[in-house]
Parts: C-alpha cells; structure tokens; sequence
C-alpha cells in the first residue's frame, strides 16, 4: 500500500503526524522522545521541507521552538524560531508569526542576551502597535520585558512572581487562549518565579 500512495502524500501524512507528537510531547514534557523527535526532523526538514504544505510546515517549526524554549535548549529554539519568522508572515500565519516575535524575546531572555533583548523589546513593542496587536495578553508580556530589562537580576524572581499573577487574571480570550496553545507563558513565568526550569515546573504541575 504504501508504494501506491504519492511520496508527496506520504510525507504530508508523516510530518502531520510529527507535528501532533511534538505537541503532545511538549505539553507533557516528555523530553526524551521530543528530543528524538526533534533529531529526526532537524534531519528531515532540509531534505524535504518543499514537500510540505507552507502552513504545515510553519505549525512544525513553530511547536518545535516552543519545545526546545520548554526543555531549556535556547540556542537551537533560537535557529528554528529565527526560520518561523522568516518563512511566516502577516499575510500569511499572522498569528503564529507574531508569537515568533514575543517567542524571540523569551528565548534571548533565556540566552542571557540582555543588550540584545532591550532593543528587541523596544522593536517588537513598537512593530505590535503599529499593527494594532497589542491585546491584553500581549500588553501584559511587553510590560514585564519592560520592567525586566531595567531591573538588577535579584528583582527578576519576584517581577516574575508579579507577571505570573497579572497573567492569570487576564480572561481566556480566544486570543490569549491561541497564545497559550503556543507556548504556556504562565508557567514560563512561574519557573523563573521559582528558580526552577520550565520542565520542572510542568512535571511538578502534572503531579499535582
């Protein structure tokens, strides 16, 4: 059966599969089959990634980033967000493209790229407004970076604390609902809270 099926379609049925593993992956935080996962796929992207419809394609680089800010490993979410970016857009996944923005922030925040981040802050800000994206939830996020970036590193613990607050009274819109699909900025802000990565925070969460 599977010499009848079109390679094109075959792939598209692999990588859609790939695509829901890494979330289930990611929201579960299991690291050990996700980093195989990412493994295989960093092989298979390249050799194939034309086959792949654009929107999945997109989906995958997007998940895979988030996955990796989860586990800790910035510098290589850092090289899949940076392909998100460039091959999304407004006209096309506005959404997921704008959530590789603020993605970006969390990810240089997780570098230690502090001068680097200030003037990501006040760029992504300024890029959001313009286009008139700035809703709630994304207002919250910018005020923390902003108060972030100015303050000495034995205040972020408790300016996180203050985020991780401000963020669970904000109303699950369909807006800040789709934003926390992408990547749980909630409990990325009680990790850093607490002092803890963000994999430890969501084991102990899955505990309890």
């Amino acid at each position: 059966l599977k010499n009848k099926v079109p390679l094109s379609l075959q792939l598209q049925i692999s990588f859609h599969a790939a695509n829901s593993e890494m979330l289930v992956y990611r929201n579960s935080a299991d690291t050990r089959r996700g980093r195989n996962l990412v493994k295989r796929l960093e092989e298979e992207l390249p050799r194939y990634g034309n086959e792949i419809p654009p929107q999945l394609r997109i989906s995958l680089l997007s998940n895979i980033a988030s996955f990796l800010v989860m586990d800790g490993n910035y510098e290589s979410a850092l090289k899949f967000n940076n392909r998100l970016i460039e091959e999304s857009g407004l006209n096309f996944k506005s959404d997921v493209y704008l959530f590789g923005r603020l993605l970006n922030l969390v990810i240089h925040y997780g570098l230690g790229n502090y001068d680097l981040l200030e003037y990501n802050i006040e760029n992504t800000y300024k890029f959001f407004r313009e286009k008139n994206a700035l809703r709630k939830a994304e207002s919250v996020i910018f005020a923390h970076f902003k108060r972030l970036i100015k303050a000495e590193p034995e205040d972020y613990k408790e300016l996180f604390n203050e985020f991780h607050f401000n963020l669970n009274k904000l109303p699950m819109d369909n807006n800040t609902q789709n934003l926390y699909s992408m990547l749980n900025f909630t409990m990325w802000a009680k990790a850093e809270s607490e002092g803890i990565t963000m994999l430890e925070a969501i084991k102990k969460t899955n505990i309890t």
